[in-house]
């Protein structure tokens, strides 16, 4: 009985930590790296243009070889 309330006792204490923890490891910065500025500058300006051409903007979005679609960003 004592062992099944240790290893009860061990689980909640994890399960506390692990929520303490979390939110601290989500709040973290932005990526700092040049080709993540770039991404970003990236999605807000294709978020701008979807918001104002509305669906019509997906083909000009899948196009390749073009800002939006280039090596290994898509």
């Amino acid at each position: 009985m004592k062992r099944l309330l240790l290893v009860a006792l061990m689980v909640l204490v994890t399960l506390v930590g692990m929520a303490i923890i979390n939110p601290v490891i989500a709040q973290q910065s932005a990526p700092t790296s040049e080709k993540a500025k770039q991404i970003e500058t990236l999605v807000s300006k294709a978020a701008a243009l979807i918001e104002s051409k509305g669906k019509a903007a997906f083909p000009e979005l899948r196009k390749k070889d073009t800002e939006w679609f280039s090596g290994d960003t898509y």
